[in-house]
């Protein structure tokens, strides 16, 4: 049920912000503990973006590696979820008076994203476009709602003759390989969401079923929120004990890899 599937996620969460801290203390006690100490507790609370929009933390230019920064995106969800439930009551209160389909709910949940990334890409100068506030990432999840609703919807948007989804994988790659070079960071965000949006209502109809519904592929599916929480903290301690080199990078590869199965297995 998504009760226990959110104390599942939580609890795995929680045992992260306890190995870190104590080994923040234990091994690599530093003078700007305090900062870190608050990071994770407002990341146990859903609020770490919101902590680092007040403290004016920039996600791009770092000093040093926060263990805890990349919680703040676990902050988004949370606050998204909790207007969230009140959106589908009332979508679901107008649609049972309308008879609306579920195109027409993801329909709205897409007009709500492009209101959420105009506000968003408007203001990228000033308080309510910051990387941290809620709704200049509420896009991206409106997004993600509209999509599931027009899945579920039985409607065919992009025709078989095309292959859209290796497009949109295409896409994907140029962005990465272009690493922040795109002037501005919404159209990075923009051309990826698009491109997962397709690649979803296309996947059944192309080659990368294969690879997606490969064991491998699988499995790192599985323990994929697990490589989400641990690779930050990884990168913060190996970069305290090594310099940047290939063994560096495979080994944030290898014990991402390892701590995220061992959290997969015993905590989850």
């Amino acid at each position: 049920s998504p009760n226990f599937s959110f104390f599942f996620l939580f609890s795995s969460f929680f045992f992260l912000v306890i190995v870190v801290s104590l080994l923040i203390i234990a091994v690599f006690f530093v003078s700007n503990f305090q900062y870190y100490l608050k990071s994770g507790i407002f990341s146990v609370l859903g609020l770490s973006n919101l902590y680092y929009l007040k403290i004016k933390q920039d996600y791009f230019l770092q000093e040093t590696v926060n263990p805890f920064l990349h919680t703040w995106s676990l902050g988004i969800e949370e606050q998204f979820y909790l207007i969230y439930p009140f959106i589908l009551i009332f979508l679901f209160k107008i649609s049972k008076k309308n008879n609306y389909s579920n195109a027409t709910l993801g329909s709205f949940f897409y007009l709500f994203s492009a209101v959420f990334a105009g506000i968003f890409y408007l203001n990228q100068q000033n308080f309510f476009g910051h990387f941290f506030f809620p709704i200049a990432r509420f896009w991206e999840l409106s997004a993600g709602c509209g999509t599931f609703f027009l899945f579920n919807s039985g409607k065919k948007i992009f025709s078989k003759k095309f292959p859209f989804a290796f497009l949109s994988m295409f896409f994907i790659l140029i962005t990465f390989l272009l690493g922040g070079k795109i002037e501005n960071i919404f159209f990075e965000i923009l051309l990826i969401i698009i491109s997962t949006i397709i690649i979803i209502f296309t996947i059944e109809n192309s080659l990368l079923k294969l690879i997606f519904s490969h064991k491998t592929t699988v499995y790192l599916g599985k323990i994929s929120y697990g490589l989400y929480l641990w690779h930050y903290p990884v990168i913060y301690f190996l970069l305290n004990a090594f310099s940047k080199n290939t063994q560096y990078f495979l080994s944030v590869i290898i014990i991402s890899i390892l701590l995220s199965s061992f959290t997969y297995f015993f905590v989850e």
